[in-house]
């Protein structure tokens, strides 16, 4: 499989997951512990966590 897409879609995708990691979970929670603010940080990188999913799937499918 050395269909470039395919690989920049994990790239995209590794990228999403370390941004939950990195600044979602680890500024979110450390700034303000109210549980409003640590979903706040994560809303955004989540979906676009989901769209590379569904990216994923389209591309592995056709």
């Amino acid at each position: 499989m050395s269909d470039i897409r395919l690989w920049l879609a994990l790239g995209l995708l590794a990228f999403g997951v370390g941004w939950v990691v990195v600044v979602g979970i680890y500024r979110g929670w450390s700034r303000d512990h109210s549980t409003r603010m640590f979903w706040l940080h994560l809303t955004a990188p989540v979906v676009c966590i989901v769209l590379e999913l569904l990216a994923l799937w389209v591309i592995l499918t056709r």
